[in-house]
């Protein structure tokens, strides 16, 4: 029996293992060459964005993606991660703008109408947007069909019935 390739994924997760996994992964994936020039965080990020740009032969952006996953590597510390993480969320109370959201119902009053509302216009927001917006994603078919000219007028309504019959109480 094989021995099956290791799965750096799961030890990723693991933040006992992180360092090995970060070490390994910049090992096997990043050319000696680079390794050697941006061995350090201290390193300039523009000019290794820069052999990026010229190695990989791709425009800035993504050279400063590979520069910020190489750096992440190279940091080797998962607990960072985190400390970003919990800083992003602390914004302070007074730089945060409470929204006000308007009901549909309220806004459509606020703005003047040329017809008369219908009954199906009536429904709450909430019913309205729950089919949109809601949780579950939304499947929508569509069917072409082409008909032959030399298709008789029966045929085509047997088609038609045929698709009646099998897809009205299709569900997903």
């Amino acid at each position: 029996m094989t021995e099956s390739p290791p799965i750096y994924a799961y030890d990723w997760r693991d933040d006992s293992k992180y360092p090995e996994v970060c070490q390994t992964l910049l090992n096997k994936i990043y050319p000696q060459e680079v390794r050697d020039l941006y061995s350090s965080l201290e390193s300039d990020p523009k000019a290794l964005t820069s052999w990026f740009m010229s190695y990989c032969r791709c425009g800035e952006p993504a050279a400063r993606m590979f520069t910020t996953f190489y750096r992440l590597l190279l940091k080797a510390d998962p607990s960072s991660t985190e400390e970003k993480a919990a800083q992003k969320q602390k914004v302070p109370a007074s730089a945060k703008q409470p929204r006000t959201r308007v009901p549909k119902a309220e806004a459509a009053a606020s703005t003047p109408k040329k017809t008369e509302p219908t009954e199906k216009d009536t429904g709450s927001s909430a019913e309205k947007t729950q089919g949109r917006h809601g949780s579950l994603p939304q499947l929508h078919i569509n069917i072409q069909l082409h008909i032959s000219p030399e298709t008789t007028a029966e045929q085509i309504d047997k088609i038609f019935e045929s698709m009646a019959r099998h897809l009205k109480d299709f569900r997903v």
